[in-house]
């Protein structure tokens, strides 16, 4: 074999990695397909009302601290939206549901929603009626009207 037919077959076979190596890294594309691949099936839709997911006990206390640390800074949107997350998930982790709904009483409250604030209270009342904490917010919403 001359020199000229080695490097004829190593160009070659150099040619034939660069090919294996651009169809390889093609497939990890998005949106694109390497020739031959079969066409990729779309990802499943979860049902119409059906949960997205199931949140663990840390996703609750997170919630919690998360509300708790909105309403010290003001942002009552923030507190809002967390507390109505941790009553609807079933499981406030840390906060108890009365202490949620005292909370979320407040929330309503600094908004001027006295309505609002006041169904919270009676709520938290529900499931603890001698809370001394209800019982005073209840007495403040009474006497602010």
């Amino acid at each position: 074999m001359t020199a000229l037919n080695v490097v004829v077959v190593l160009a070659v076979v150099l040619c034939a990695l660069l090919v294996a190596v651009l169809l390889v890294t093609r497939r990890g594309d998005k949106g694109r397909r390497a020739p031959g691949d079969a066409p990729r099936a779309p990802a499943p839709r979860p049902r119409p009302g059906a949960p997205a997911l199931q949140p663990s006990p840390q996703d609750a206390g997170a919630m919690a601290a998360h509300a708790l640390r909105c309403l010290e800074q003001g942002n009552l949107d923030g507190a809002h939206t967390s507390l109505q997350a941790l009553l609807l998930l079933g499981d406030t982790g840390p906060m108890s549901k009365v202490e949620a709904f005292l909370h979320l009483a407040e929330v309503y409250a600094r908004r001027g929603e006295r309505p609002k604030a006041r169904n919270m209270v009676d709520k938290a009342l529900e499931l603890d009626p001698d809370l001394a904490a209800a019982q005073r917010m209840a007495a403040r919403l009474e006497a602010d009207r």
